[in-house]
């Protein structure tokens, strides 16, 4: 007897739930493997023959808010159903990263922790040659990672939802040619502001001595020689009574958990999980040190705020199916604090020619990684179109080291041969997220002025934004501030003073 659309639904909800979860204790190392290959296995209703074709049966006499549910619904369990099709393959490459050993001198490095050793390391010859021995450690992963790609491939066109292209779009409810046109709109526009920081930043702190490689931007934009002003456990604390003045207060306890320590095991990036929105949710931080640090908690702030706030009286679907790019711009708009001089000023004491070289080193920090995101996803829309994914290494390169001034080596394609539909869509939800944040910003500092962050009022206004949930996508909210749609302008007047205006007045108590 086939599924109703009753137990669809409350499958995928306990399903939805139960790798949030998961990637709690797995992704912040207190778990040694991810459980989710047998969460789907136990969630097998939803990846038989007649799951989706009830879903679909549904969807053709619904309208309105019904319709949007069960589209979103769809979109989320054919998810799903790519992802069980790749458990194999991630199963084995997660072992694999577990127990891959960087051998650079004497000390064998963990894989997970090169990154973070090579943010902190001053020497530059040593952050090289950590670096260069991870690019030879990782391509023994090749061969896994262009076979998820592969695998990926096939599981979107069983789905029969167009080209592999048309089918990444539909899967994730926007227009993603017209982000890709942005995205380039983004590129061109920062260019030569960007030029202008990096030619700075790097001279002064890196001195002239050959080209700038990857090592250099994860030295450079980590900043993990600020580590006692952007310090976690004082900077959350100061991030609590802020939000207290906005009225608009972070839950504690179970609610909305934060985890600071370090583990052998923890992912490379901080990560939000999301298990009920509202009711739980978990900001895991990976530990880099000084300014890196900061901004993934400020990140995590933002999207905690907003999954906790989301009012319950809302759908299931609503509260947690929806458009991920308005939590990420959530996200984005609070990280953008570390960019506003009067509110570093504020939280960490820092002043004079402290503070500003600080706010111009985050400036560029700031574009480096908006111009890598932008570079990113134009390179994923390009494998996208491509028939054999291990084919654009060598634009990879080309790509990245054009966007950023870092000379990427073509190896580093394999860390981003995850599969478009995990890769590309994480970094299209963040691109988005950018482009909706500064259009909160903007509107925030119309209505409330440049210390937003401090009036109840501007709490008000942003609990309103939540109040939807994911109904509204980050193209209606954007409509709803003036644009037509989403579009890059805002972010890009914001980023090109990122570096160039210097800082706003500091504060005075």
């Amino acid at each position: 007897m086939p599924a109703t659309l009753g137990e669809i639904a409350e499958t995928a909800k306990r399903l939805r739930a139960d790798l949030a979860r998961d990637r709690l204790l797995s992704g912040s190392g207190r778990e040694a493997r991810s459980a989710s290959r047998q969460l789907r296995v136990n969630a097998r209703l939803l990846f038989g023959d007649d799951a989706l074709p009830v879903i679909q049966r549904e969807m053709a006499s619904a309208s309105g808010g019904q319709l949007r549910d069960l589209q979103a619904l769809l979109r989320w369990v054919s998810r799903e159903r790519v992802e069980a099709e790749l458990g194999p393959v991630d199963d084995q490459l997660a072992a694999w990263e577990t127990g891959a050993f960087v051998r650079s001198g004497n000390q064998p490095i963990p894989l997970r922790r090169a990154r973070a050793i090579i943010a902190r390391t001053e020497d530059r010859e040593t952050r090289r040659a950590i670096f260069s021995a991870r690019n030879r450690v990782l391509e023994e992963s090749g061969a896994l990672r262009l076979d998820l790609a592969h695998r990926e491939r096939e599981a979107v066109g069983q789905l029969a939802m167009g080209s592999y292209e048309e089918g990444l779009e539909r899967l994730e409810g926007f227009d993603l040619t017209w982000l890709e046109s942005e995205a380039r709109r983004l590129m061109n526009a920062t260019d030569d502001a960007y030029r202008d920081a990096l030619l700075t930043e790097a001279g002064e702190r890196l001195g002239d001595d050959g080209p700038l490689d990857r090592s250099d931007a994860i030295w450079l934009t980590s900043m993990a020689g600020l580590a006692q002003p952007f310090a976690p456990t004082p900077l959350l604390a100061t991030a609590r009574r802020f939000l207290k003045q906005l009225s608009m207060p972070l839950p504690r306890g179970s609610a909305v958990s934060f985890d600071f320590d370090r583990r052998k095991l923890k992912a490379r990036r901080s990560f939000v999980s999301v298990i009920h929105a509202p009711g739980e949710a978990a900001v895991v931080l990976a530990r880099l040190g000084g300014w890196a640090d900061a901004r993934g908690l400020m990140n995590g702030i933002g999207a905690a705020l907003h999954a906790s706030h989301t009012p319950g009286g809302l759908s299931w679907i609503v509260r947690e199916l929806g458009d991920r790019s308005v939590r990420e711009a959530l996200a984005m708009l609070f990280e953008f604090l570390l960019l506003d001089s009067e509110w570093v000023a504020r939280a960490t004491g820092l002043d004079g020619v402290e503070l500003h070289n600080t706010m111009r080193a985050a400036g560029f920090a700031e574009l480096y990684r908006l111009r890598r995101l932008a570079g990113l996803f134009i390179w994923e829309m390009e494998s996208a179109r491509v028939g054999a994914p291990g084919s654009t290494a060598g634009r990879f390169a080309d790509l990245l080291t054009t966007a950023t001034g870092f000379v990427h080596h073509p190896v580093s394609h394999l860390e981003n041969q995850r599969g478009r539909l995990r890769g590309g869509s994480e970094s299209a939800v963040q691109l988005r997220g950018w482009m909706l944040g500064a259009v909160l910003r903007n509107a925030l500092e119309q209505r409330f002025g440049t210390a937003w962050y401090v009036d109840p009022s501007a709490g008000e206004f942003l609990r309103e934004v939540i109040s939807t949930g994911g109904r509204d996508n980050a193209d209606t909210l954007a409509a709803q501030f003036g644009m037509g749609r989403l579009r890059a302008g805002p972010l890009i007047n914001f980023a090109t003073g990122w570096y160039r205006e210097g800082h706003r007045v500091p504060w005075r108590p």
